[in-house]
């Protein structure tokens, strides 16, 4: 109850200052309250809970009514990323999932309106760019069977391939040009065929040894 009311006690201070003055206090201030290296900047009207578990990287931003709430593996955003008007990264661990948390590297925007959800874990790397409106969910936390498919460039298929054993991945030019339903009914056939082999296996009793007299 003391962090909590230290953290909003300075919140309250300092959140609400605009324009460029508001940006500068927060810089300074809310050093007391979460982790930054170097000089961030964070707007008016920014949410944050728990923020003794936020990392704040060197030049990284944070736009009005950006919400983060870093229960309690953590929110970790790194140097010069952007996280753009009303964009949620939510992280509240009520299962005690062992990889919760949400990292995002180097150079990232996150688009405005986007939410993060990372009870299960979410990583995204140097310089990528996500869409504003985007929604990602640690999903394998919700259906450990769930079949997912990745899209990849050709010379980045036989990389993923490797690095997610379980995941369908398929050639990006797949889905272009005539061949593109064929491509997308195999897919599904093959989805299917996973779903049900997973289905089998819960279903499957589990064999005992009864021991010999």
């Amino acid at each position: 109850m003391g962090r909590y009311l230290w953290e909003q006690f300075w919140l309250t201070l300092c959140g609400w200052i605009p324009t460029i003055l508001g940006v500068a206090i927060r810089a300074v201030i809310y050093r007391l309250i979460l982790k930054m290296n170097g000089l961030a900047a964070i707007e008016s009207g920014v949410r944050l809970r728990f923020a003794g578990n936020i990392k704040l990287g060197k030049g990284s931003y944070l736009d009005q009514g950006v919400y983060l709430h870093a229960c309690p593996a953590g929110v970790e955003i790194g140097e010069n990323t952007y996280v753009m008007h009303g964009s949620v990264l939510h992280v509240y661990n009520f299962r005690d999932r062992p990889h919760a948390g949400i990292r995002i590297g180097k150079r990232a925007i996150v688009g405005e309106m986007s939410v993060i959800r990372g009870q299960g874990g979410v990583t995204i790397g140097d310089d990528v760019l996500i869409a504003p409106k985007v929604q990602i969910l640690a999903i394998k936390e919700v259906d450990p069977d769930l079949v997912v498919v990745i899209f990849a460039q050709p010379n980045d298929v036989p990389a993923l391939r490797h690095l997610f054993r379980n995941e369908l991945i398929a050639d990006a030019r797949s889905l272009e040009g005539p061949q593109a339903p064929r491509t997308a009914q195999a897919l599904m056939r093959e989805v299917q065929a996973r779903r049900a082999a997973a289905t089998a296996r819960r279903a499957a009793p589990t064999s005992q040894t009864t021991p010999g007299r």
